[in-house]
């Protein structure tokens, strides 16, 4: 009787044991793996090794990966995901796993018209029952690439506002919305427009309508 009780004593302690061995080793390799993103970050990384990822044909750029919970990690951008590619670019370099993505397309700026607001005017009853607030007149540039892309050209464009677009001024971080009441002669505007301009004289539909208050 006392064989089996100290055999099973045994046991349970030689099962204790192991576990914790196995424990210790476990978090041995968590902490080793950590420690090696600590001495090496992704970025570090990717500085040591940016050269030869760059010397692949069809790169088109490289970043990291560090947010939203998922594991750091290595980001090369391409023109087209290939076979050739896909060869080319390691698997992971330095510990950190390297992904091969196409960078999103962008859709096109819209085209848009700004400067100083010059006239208001409230639409009609019957402009009313068709969805156009009012009109504004607009004396500066036009973008028919959107902003920056310095091809402004100076115009003089009357634009209609649906009910649809938006109507707001800069508000800090956020916006105040607005009414055509609140828009005055000598404000300063941005508006996105539906369309390009076409024709004259310059008549356009307002996407959206950024106003800044007159000094």
């Amino acid at each position: 009787m006392s064989r089996r009780v100290g055999a099973t004593v045994a046991v349970a302690v030689l099962a204790v044991v192991v576990g914790v061995l196995a424990y210790e080793v476990g978090r041995g390799a968590q902490h080793h793996d950590q420690d090696v993103r600590a001495q090496h970050p992704v970025w570090q990384a990717l500085a040591r090794h940016q050269a030869e990822l760059r010397a692949i044909p069809g790169v088109d750029s490289l970043g990291t990966y560090e947010g939203g919970g998922q594991t750091p990690h290595i980001v090369v951008w391409v023109d087209k995901i290939t076979p050739e590619i896909l060869a080319a670019v390691p698997k992971e370099l330095e510990g950190f796993h390297v992904a091969v993505e196409v960078p999103p397309t962008l859709p096109p700026a819209p085209p848009m018209v700004h400067g100083v607001i010059t006239a208001v005017t409230p639409a009609t009853p019957e402009q009313a029952s068709n969805g156009l607030v009012g009109t504004i007149v607009i004396e500066g540039a036009y973008d028919a690439a959107g902003p920056g892309t310095g091809a402004g050209v100076s115009r003089t464009v009357t634009v209609r506002i649906p009910s649809s677009a938006q109507i707001w001024r800069p508000q800090g971080e956020g916006k105040t919305m607005l009414k055509l009441g609140d828009i005055h002669a000598g404000d300063s505007g941005q508006v996105d427009l539906t369309a390009k301009l076409s024709g004259s004289p310059w008549h356009v539909t307002a996407a959206d309508v950024e106003v800044y208050r007159r000094d």
